[in-house]
């Protein structure tokens, strides 16, 4: 008389639940899709930033970026003869657009801006005037960065973040002496404590 073997139901039970968590590893392991959305965010402001520094000193003109945080936009501009213009290149955008599910903050930094004893307060001198109605397509800002000829930067820090983790948070930086650095999450941490 031939006995059949298999397997016993709590054999099976076994492989599963080994299974599962072997899966459930592997799944924690990979990146939040959010977290390299604001990576990518940070390294696609880095490298055109990068570009229109070397383009300022190539070509011998100033550029500019400005920050809107409402919309969810960072404009490039130009210096030309009739002032601040968005930029005309078609190698650079001249409006990048932020994704909804990526927070982004902008701080202007360097030394003279965070001396406590200074003159005046941030800011420009008209922003309590108002010029009357001003249509929103041809509204030109005046840059918070600006980037010259001689290689020189406005100093600054903008913070870009997940919305699912908003403690980690990619950083693009540059000093007043036109150095651009792009920071991970463990560096901006590590230079926090």
């Amino acid at each position: 008389m031939k006995h059949k073997q298999g397997f016993t139901l709590l054999e099976i039970l076994l492989v599963l639940l080994v299974l599962s968590l072997s899966a459930m590893a592997v799944v924690m392991t990979l990146p939040d899709n959010s977290q390299e959305t604001a990576k990518k965010n940070a390294e696609r402001l880095y490298q055109r930033m990068q570009l229109l520094s070397e383009e300022a000193i190539f070509s011998g003109r100033n550029f500019g970026v400005y920050v809107d945080e409402a919309k969810h936009e960072i404009d490039f501009l130009m210096l030309t003869n009739e002032g601040w213009q968005p930029l005309q290149s078609s190698d650079i955008n001249k409006v990048v657009s932020v994704e909804d599910d990526v927070g982004f903050r902008f701080e202007l930094g360097g030394e003279v801006w965070n001396n406590a004893d200074r003159l005046f307060k941030p800011g420009s001198l008209f922003e309590e005037m108002d010029f009357g109605e001003e249509d929103e397509e041809k509204k030109v800002y005046t840059p918070q960065v600006i980037m010259f000829t001689s290689g020189e930067m406005t100093a600054f820090s903008l913070h870009f973040w997940a919305s699912s983790t908003p403690d980690q948070y990619w950083t693009v930086t540059s000093s007043s002496d036109g150095v651009l650095r792009i920071k991970s999450p463990e560096e901006s941490r590590n230079e926090a404590k």
